[in-house]
């Protein structure tokens, strides 16, 4: 988990100007930095003692990291050795699944090898024979986790993500230079679809359509649920959740209790909120501890002043359910959490938001609009999330985006999570599900208001606004 960078220009760029952008990203990666260029590698775990002889060097292209260390070693970005070249890789993300694709491909790792380094000897591998929008369609059919790559080789810088766009890259035309980066750095910075391949030769871009994959066939959802918890703690025992109170919340709370791990739920309200008195509720029936700070009307409104500067927009909504976001990692980071499971994707894929009601039975109409708004998720809410969280220098981990519980999410046909079976409420096919894993009904079936109006962030920021529809 890092910031990544690259900047690939028609004339040679002094590194002090790479690592000046490298330091704006540095609450991403604060545990140590590695930049690459032509004649240059440089790595340190202190961004204040880079050599001034690294910083004189000049390069036409240059791939940077900054690193959050949580599992693994190595000393990104790694540069891998293909024939007669180098292969330079920068990575940001987690690829839970990367031990079993290095049996897959036969790469030997070792123990204390991360997951960025077998992603780079594995691109290094697969660059002999095949394109790079081929290693992105492989690497979006084959990856449970999220990432963003940026990979130069053959004279060019290569930049794609995840399918679903979990983590972000930004990208920037401007003079004769390209640049990626995890955040956007110039006013004109445009966010990369996660279907579309980034290409930059000489100083100019070119974006490229991604090869579509097969969507994988999985035997059930639980069976998909319980792997995508286990992946996202596998050697955790003690593992902090974003909680609110909610079915999403709860029901990773109640799973990653019942692998054996140690759940701690954490969450922001205003006084007397209702996920303030929810979040309580269901973290007694589950049985774990309760982290939950009160946020006084003077922090809501502080916080809520730095979200267009943190995810680029002055859009109300972003805002408020920004500074939710915000307050929530901060809240976490000072509790010494480096991650915190979410139940980001929820929502979209079991038909959570009030939208829905206008789809209840219609069939063709609820499919699509699911499919919409899953697949635009990346568009603003997965953004907003990621920049949140990272500002205080946390991870989100998000076990509803997994490969394959989206796969078997989908499966079931978008109708099924509105059709009354409990009444009124939305996400029929998730309460099911927590329902036969255990989970206490009284919390299962528990109605669900927007993280925004259920903390009390919203009155506070729109006093006059008045709430008159749930979320479930």
């Amino acid at each position: 988990m890092c910031s990544i960078l690259a900047i690939h220009s028609n004339r040679r760029i002094a590194s002090s100007e790479a690592f000046a952008q490298l330091q704006r990203l540095r609450h991403r990666g604060p545990d140590g930095l590695g930049l690459v260029g032509e004649t240059l590698e440089c790595y340190s775990t202190h961004y204040d003692e880079i050599e001034l002889a690294h910083t004189r060097a000049q390069s036409p292209w240059w791939v940077g990291s900054g690193l959050l260390s949580l599992t693994g070693s190595g000393r990104p970005p790694f540069v891998a050795v293909a024939p007669e070249e180098r292969v330079v890789v920068a990575h940001n993300g987690e690829i839970y699944n990367y031990r079993e694709l290095a049996r897959t491909h036969s790469i030997g790792v070792q123990e204390n090898s991360s997951d960025s380094e077998f992603i780079s000897r594995l691109i290094a591998k697969l660059i002999r024979k095949e394109s790079v929008s081929r290693i992105a369609a492989r690497l979006h059919a084959e990856v449970r986790g999220s990432y963003a790559l940026i990979i130069h080789a053959q004279g060019k810088t290569y930049a794609f993500r995840d399918a679903l766009g979990k983590k972000p890259i930004w990208y920037d035309e401007t003079n004769g230079r390209v640049t990626f980066s995890s955040e956007p750095l110039h006013e004109s910075a445009v966010l990369l679809p996660p279907s579309q391949l980034a290409i930059a030769t000489a100083g100019k871009l070119h974006l490229e359509a991604i090869p579509l994959t097969p969507v994988p066939r999985v035997p059930s959802l639980r069976r998909a649920w319980e792997e995508s918890i286990a992946l996202r703690t596998a050697g955790k025992k003690h593992v902090a959740i974003s909680f609110s109170g909610g079915i999403d919340s709860a029901l990773i709370a109640w799973t990653a209790k019942k692998m054996g791990k140690r759940v701690t739920g954490i969450g922001v309200g205003v006084k007397g909120s209702h996920d303030a008195l929810q979040a309580k509720k269901a973290a007694k029936a589950i049985g774990i501890p309760l982290k939950w700070k009160t946020l006084s009307e003077k922090e809501v409104k502080t916080i809520a002043q730095t979200i267009p500067g943190i995810v680029h927009t002055t859009d109300s909504l972003q805002r408020s359910v920004g500074t939710v976001n915000a307050a929530t990692a901060a809240f976490a980071h000072r509790l010494g959490f480096r991650f915190l499971l979410s139940g980001t994707g929820a929502d979209e894929l079991f038909c959570g938001y009030g939208e829905f009601e206008l789809v209840r039975g219609k069939k063709k109409e609820a499919d699509a609009m699911r499919q919409r708004r899953v697949h635009e998720m990346w568009k603003q809410n997965l953004w907003r999330e990621d920049a949140c969280a990272m500002r205080a220098s946390v991870e989100l981990r998000t076990p509803y985006l997994d490969q394959h519980v989206v796969a078997a999410a989908l499966q079931i046909p978008a109708w099924k999570n509105l059709a009354g079976t409990y009444g009124e409420l939305r996400k029929n096919a998730l309460r099911t599900l927590a329902i036969a894993m255990g989970l206490p009904k009284e919390i299962a079936l528990h109605p669900k208001k927007a993280m925004q109006y259920g903390s009390g962030v919203a009155k506070l920021l729109k006093p006059h606004h008045v709430v008159t529809s749930r979320h479930d």
